[in-house]
């Protein structure tokens, strides 16, 4: 845990230092000012990677999924956190006039629209109740956590994919078990290949033709998933029930529908097991 919280300090204090130089060089005013917020994002996954590092240095190169999500949850929340209540303090206390200069950016891009005087009022009546540095903060708390779990989500799933000799090996059987960053491969491929069927073919029937494979295979992985966590594969039909198939870490060691897909006994401390206690 003091990894994590030594990380998160690390892009709080970027995240502070950036929001200096965009309000010193008055960036934060300019048209390029939401692009440069991205810079924030990139450091996020940097310091991730760098936390990754240390963790499989100290574990003879494992690292689970699940410490790799926790981990960069946490350290991006902590971060989020710290910089929003200084954003807070920035626009409160130091750079009052930011939300009047927003306000005046949303009139502005309201009367390029082409927008009625009336429906302008009402409008900014509503923004005028919302631009507030208390909102600034909650909404920086808030888009931190969603931000730092989507991140750590596609860190985890591609830093997993190393481990991809010893995946999709019967993409299509419903027996046997799967892990989490297969299971979550599985859904990422399937999403974009439906988004490159439609794309092209458009809703007709050959659409629906090419998708009948697609759906057996998703729903093959689904059944080795819920198999990982000992139950059967008609839990995944269970409404958000894939949320918790993406997440939860299967059962230790063999069970009735199989070996263990990491090929060894989890253990709580995420450390590298003992090659003597491989199932």
């Amino acid at each position: 845990m003091k990894r994590e919280v030594r990380y998160g300090l690390y892009y709080g204090g970027f995240s502070i230092l950036w929001m200096l130089v965009m309000y010193v060089t008055e960036l934060n005013r300019s048209a390029s000012a939401n692009s440069l917020n991205y810079v924030s994002l990139l450091i996020l996954g940097y310091l991730i990677i760098q936390f990754v590092k240390e963790v499989k240095s100290e574990n003879e190169g494992y690292i689970s999924f699940s410490r790799i999500f926790k981990g960069g949850l946490l350290i991006g929340t902590l971060g989020g956190v710290i910089s929003s209540i200084f954003f807070y303090v920035q626009v409160k206390f130091i750079d009052t006039g930011y939300i009047d200069f927003v306000l005046n950016q949303a009139l502005v891009d309201m009367q390029k629209k082409g927008m009625s005087d009336e429906l302008i009022d009402q409008s900014m009546k509503m923004a005028e109740k919302w631009t507030t540095a208390e909102f600034f903060l909650l909404i920086g708390i808030v888009g931190s956590l969603f931000i730092s779990s989507f991140v750590s989500i596609i860190l985890a799933l591609i830093i997993m994919i190393r481990d991809v000799r010893n995946m999709f090996i019967n993409p299509f059987s419903f027996e046997g078990r799967i892990r989490r960053a297969e299971y979550g491969l599985s859904i990422i491929i399937v999403a974009i290949i439906n988004y490159l069927i439609n794309y092209c073919l458009g809703a007709d029937i050959v659409f629906f033709l090419l998708c009948i494979p697609l759906i057996w295979f998703l729903y093959a992985q689904g059944a080795k998933r819920c198999h990982d966590l000992q139950k059967s594969g008609w839990w995944q039909l269970i409404p958000f029930y894939g949320f918790w198939l993406i997440f939860q870490d299967g059962n230790k060691g063999e069970n009735q529908y199989g070996e263990n897909p990491k090929g060894f006994q989890n253990t709580e401390n995420d450390k590298k097991p003992n090659p003597n206690e491989i199932a």
